[in-house]
């Protein structure tokens, strides 16, 4: 993962906008991603943004671009965040880490309930003492 600034220059570079969504392996889980429209093949294109890079706002996500026509067709093109939009970057940025610890939170609490149910469960199978 490289920055806007280490890219060579004629590398192609679409600019997009962050968006946090909750689809993926581990569901319910907020994830970031990053998606920009190709002007070669009137798509969006769109990749995840990794966590641990989740804070920056210079970051070129690469990808194979699935065009099948146009100067991108088979290339590697970068995704970059769209510095005429850094401010709504920056609040979607904020939304996920709020949105990230919460579910991380609830879901340490779902874990915490299951096990006290579990244990719970293992004493109402002890013999009383009457019988």
């Amino acid at each position: 993962m490289r920055t806007l600034l280490a890219l060579a220059s004629d590398e192609p570079v679409l600019y997009g906008r962050l968006g946090c969504h909750r689809f993926g392996p581990d569901r319910g889980r907020p994830t970031l991603s990053l998606a920009a429209w190709c002007p070669w093949c009137k798509d969006r294109h769109a990749a995840d943004v990794p966590e641990a890079l989740a804070g920056r706002l210079d970051i070129a996500i690469p990808i194979n671009a699935p065009c099948r026509v146009g100067a991108f067709a088979g290339r590697t093109i970068h995704l970059v965040i769209d510095p005429d939009h850094a401010a709504e970057a920056r609040r979607t940025i904020r939304h996920h880490g709020q949105a990230l610890r919460r579910f991380l939170v609830e879901r340490r609490l779902r874990h915490q309930f299951a096990e006290s149910r579990r244990h719970a469960r293992e004493w109402d199978v002890l013999p009383t003492a009457g019988a």
